[in-house]
């Protein structure tokens, strides 16, 4: 009985001490304003814990008896754990968000460099854009001025190769009028006078041309000084490259005038050392003939050849033989003679004889 007793009142102190946590929760603090969300979220938790202590507490006074869960679990607390859950949601969903903006930022500083040389690369293409357009449009001005260049200097071309043609085709035409009415009103008697005369002012020409060279080769003293050529005779120059015919000059009296011998030597060595038959072309060239003297050793006299004489009286002269069979030394005295270089001695000189090509040992006159 007395144990009984004593069940009975331990059964029903339990009661009313879990009656007094049921009715009376612990109160609830609000989160204050200046409080952060964290701070009102751990408080909250802290007194949700603190009630539960009480409750084990008072639940374990004894565990064969009955507990409502219902009057357990207010809905405050209810409410506490959803928040709870929520905020843990929240911030899982906060942590791994500020993970994926860690990882998008750090993509980010990896492509910056590949950005600003992107940016570079469309900037500098704007300038190469920008740039060719320039070039394109000093191209196209270059091209427009070397067009208009090119195409006034073919017109200039062009326009002096017109002139040029109708200039030759007006001087044929001329020509040709002018032939045909010499041709008409000009006897042939009177041509061949006319023609005549002019041979005669150029034979006139010739011998004052020949004169004033033979004055000047008479004034040499040294091998070195430079001769003056003569000029050959009128019918030995026409023989030697005669002028084409034209219809002009077929009916006019034009004659060529004569011209030196190319092959007339430049100054007395080169006279000294002409070969044999350089020697005899240029007799042949100026119509000259050898006199026909004794040999006296191969050299004429001063007084046989006249410097002053000219090719037609030389040929005309019954004194005179062929060159072809005269020897080295005649030939190049009397060519000597026929340019106006005086002799003074006729001893052969040693020295000059040395000059001579082939080493023939020949006596030639030595002209001061």
């Amino acid at each position: 009985m007395g144990k009984n007793t004593r069940n009975t009142n331990r059964g029903s102190a339990a009661n009313k001490t879990i009656k007094t946590a049921s009715v009376e929760p612990p109160p609830t603090q609000e989160p204050l304003p200046s409080e952060s969300p964290a701070q009102t979220a751990s408080s909250i938790s802290d007194d949700s814990a603190s009630h539960h202590s009480h409750t084990t507490t008072a639940t374990m006074v004894d565990l064969q008896t009955p507990i409502d869960s219902k009057a357990i679990i207010s809905p405050e607390i209810k409410a506490l754990s959803e928040l709870l859950g929520t905020m843990k949601l929240t911030l899982g969903a906060l942590g791994s968000t500020v993970h994926i903006i860690g990882k998008q930022t750090e993509k980010v500083a990896a492509l910056a460099p590949a950005i600003k040389a992107s940016e570079e690369i469309d900037h500098l293409r704007v300038k190469l854009d920008q740039q060719m357009a320039i070039h394109k449009e000093e191209i196209t001005k270059l091209r427009a001025e070397l067009t208009a260049r090119v195409k006034e200097a073919i017109r200039t071309h062009l326009r002096e190769q017109a002139s040029m043609a109708v200039k030759d085709a007006v001087a044929r035409k001329v020509s040709s009028k002018v032939a045909d009415l010499l041709a008409t009103h000009v006897s042939e008697d009177l041509r061949d006078q006319v023609k005549a005369h002019r041979r005669q002012l150029l034979d006139i020409q010739t011998n004052m041309h020949n004169s004033e060279a033979r004055r000047h080769n008479s004034s040499l003293r040294s091998s070195a000084d430079t001769l003056r050529p003569l000029v050959r005779p009128l019918s030995a120059s026409q023989l030697l490259g005669p002028p084409l015919d034209t219809p002009l000059s077929s009916l006019t009296t034009a004659v060529e005038p004569p011209t030196p011998s190319l092959n007339f030597p430049k100054s007395l060595g080169e006279v000294y050392t002409l070969s044999t038959e350089d020697a005899r072309n240029l007799l042949k060239e100026y119509g000259i003939n050898l006199p026909n003297s004794p040999k006296n050793n191969g050299t004429p006299t001063t007084g046989q050849i006249s410097p002053d004489c000219s090719p037609s009286s030389a040929a005309s002269s019954a004194t005179m033989v062929d060159w072809r069979e005269a020897s080295r030394e005649e030939i190049i005295n009397t060519f000597m003679a026929h340019i106006g270089v005086r002799s003074t001695s006729i001893t052969a000189r040693s020295d000059l004889c040395e000059l001579v090509p082939g080493g023939e040992k020949v006596g030639v006159i030595y002209y001061r």
